[in-house]
């Protein structure tokens, strides 16, 4: 199946910016991890959240207008020189030369990426460093093989780590069965793996969730500014001493590591209950504040947005900066509290935006043509690049939250094909990501 997307893929011309490279021979993917049991877990823990926490009964949702929106308040440093070349493989195939840059970014005009999970990360450790670059190198290839330019690896799923790190704790996906760390630095080598094939990799990283137990305990340092609901554990949005524990961690990552971006996805508010965080707004409002809920919460998620963003570029200057929220734009702001619109209209928020399509054309309520057209005007500007997230994971399978059309999924093969096709023929969009490796 994916092959046969690869292939359409390389035939098509980007009408505008947005140009795809002419194709290399394909070749067969070959399984790295265990697919069945990831497949599996990502069904259950990461895919099906979403819909299953806000499995509404209408799509249209009252709009509440945000009275004041926070702006990114610091600028990128000077442009640093751009480092060498990356270093190419001693393999007698020759990797993929890079695309036309852009003027903005100086990265590749046409992204065709792949969300790399946790789950797949960790199934790549067992073995020790050798066997783990062998693994990661495969995946890389495979990746190469099938025309994928750009990694997003998972390397901070909670309040934790897949590399050694002086703030968080080793995440215990990355842990052994006796509940050791590996003796090496996997993020280092799986960077210099994607490298060696002119693959870019962009760190993946969940800057509010603690832990899907609502139950777990926090370090006692932390307790002043953490959360739980029936979500599980946060951080608080609103706490100043969270944003600067989330600035700190992508500030390790980027001194740390040659990566090419910084990438998260949808977790910002967990839920829309006043309760979440109401002693934080009570305090607010004593103090004088006049925003309503929803928009003193989004001024929250926008304030770390455009932190990132900002030290981002301050910190490497051709860095790319994305964020991967909802499709439903409207759940985005009433249950996320996440301004997709400003980030979309203004300068210093995000680079990429990465809107999880994950709807088939025949969706009841979501059709893939009507939510893409929603976010083409909400980029019409051209201050982001869209990039479409794309299910892969729905591929033949009937998909429960699709109403009228929970079977188009399964009665279909060609869906991804001709959403990537759609993508391709429009000068909005600038490309793909597929969620996720394992679906391929």
């Amino acid at each position: 199946m994916f092959k046969k997307i690869v292939a359409l893929i390389s035939a098509l011309v980007m009408l505008t910016a947005c140009s795809a490279k002419k194709p290399q021979e394909q070749s067969a993917v070959q399984t790295v991890v265990d697919m069945g049991t990831v497949s599996t877990v990502m069904q259950t823990q990461e895919q099906t959240e979403y819909e299953t926490i806000f499995d509404a009964t209408t799509f249209e949702q009252t709009k509440e207008t945000t009275t004041a929106q926070v702006k990114a308040t610091t600028t990128a440093k000077q442009t640093q020189a751009k480092t060498t070349a990356k270093v190419q493989a001693s393999s007698t195939t020759k990797p993929p030369q890079k695309e036309t840059q852009t003027q903005t970014s100086g990265k590749s005009e046409t992204v065709r990426a792949v969300w790399v999970t946790c789950y797949e990360f960790s199934g790549l450790l067992s073995g020790g460093e050798s066997s783990f670059k062998q693994k990661a190198q495969q995946l890389v290839d495979n990746c190469v093989k099938n025309n994928i330019n750009t990694l997003f690896l998972q390397v901070r799923p909670y309040f934790d780590a897949f590399y050694p790190s002086e703030i968080f704790n080793w995440s215990t996906y990355a842990l052994d069965k006796q509940g050791n760390p590996p003796s090496f630095d996997p993020l280092k080598v799986f960077v210099s793996c994607a490298h060696s094939k002119g693959v870019d990799l962009h760190a993946w990283i969940n800057p509010y969730r603690i832990s899907y137990d609502k139950d777990y305990k926090v370090d006692k340092k932390y307790e002043d500014f953490t959360v739980s609901c029936d979500a599980g554990v946060y951080l608080l949005p609103s706490s100043t001493e969270s944003q600067k524990l989330v600035l700190s961690g992508v500030r390790e990552i980027l001194n740390n590591y040659d990566v090419d971006g910084i990438h998260i996805d949808d977790y910002f508010y967990p839920t829309a209950s006043k309760e979440f965080d109401a002693k934080h707004y009570k305090a607010y409002t004593d103090n004088g504040g006049k925003l309503s809920l929803n928009a003193w919460r989004q001024s929250n998620v926008n304030s770390l947005v455009s932190s990132i963003y900002s030290l981002v570029h301050s910190l490497k200057s051709d860095a790319i900066f994305s964020v991967s929220p909802a499709a439903d734009i409207e759940k985005d702001k009433t249950v996320h509290c996440a301004n997709v619109e400003l980030w979309c209209r203004e300068k210093g928020y995000a680079d990429w935006i990465i809107p999880q399509m994950y709807y088939g054309f025949e969706n009841e309520k979501m059709p893939f043509l009507s939510v893409a057209s929603q976010w083409e005007k909400l980029a019409s500007n051209g201050q982001v690049k869209l990039i479409c997230g794309l299910a892969a994971y729905k591929d033949g399978k009937v998909d429960e939250y699709a109403g009228t059309g929970k079977n188009e999924w399964k009665e279909n093969a060609d869906i991804i094909e001709r959403q990537i096709k759609y993508a391709a023929s429009s000068d909005k969009w600038c490309g793909y990501s597929m969620f996720s490796y394992s679906s391929l």
